[in-house]
């Protein structure tokens, strides 16, 4: 009986830091736009009844993340968008064609999609570099379109 109650109110606490979490979501967003350091913030929430689903303490990690998620950077060597005249990097064509980036690194793999892997002296990996032209997004949109003609998808018709 006592491991039922733990776990019971185990899963309480968890209930309790998810209906928290929108909120405290927006008291980092607006923390760290007016400049506040990530260990001020989680010692802020912590202090007013925050805290981690497996701990006392909000994490610093916790707001970190859910800043940057967010795209509040704080140093020039956090991961700001690449900007390559001419072309655009995987991140950025997902988000022109509302696509997930995993997805198109699948069809980059499968070979359903030719890109050569481009390195630049400032980068050490490769980096896939696309042109920024309307037929590179032709070109996913037509993918797109044939894998759900292809999954018996279209007009909601499903397999």
């Amino acid at each position: 009986m006592k491991l039922f109650q733990l776990l019971n109110w185990m899963l309480t606490l968890k209930l309790i830091n998810l209906s928290n979490a929108k909120e405290r979501e927006k008291i980092i967003i607006n923390l760290s736009q007016a400049g506040n350091s990530n260990e001020y913030i989680a010692q802020y929430l912590t202090s007013t009844g925050f805290r981690s689903p497996m701990g006392k303490n909000v994490l610093v990690s916790t707001v970190k993340t859910i800043r940057v998620k967010h795209g509040i950077l704080r140093k020039p060597s956090q991961s700001h968008p690449r900007v390559i005249a001419g072309f655009l990097t995987i991140p950025q064509l997902a988000k022109l064609t509302a696509c997930q980036r995993h997805w198109i690194y699948d069809r980059i793999h499968s070979g359903q999609l030719k890109v050569a892997n481009s390195y630049l002296p400032q980068h050490k990996a490769g980096l896939y570099l696309l042109p920024d032209t309307e037929e590179t997004i032709a070109m996913i949109q037509k993918l797109k379109e044939d894998e759900v003609i292809k999954n018996g998808l279209l007009n909601g018709v499903s397999r």
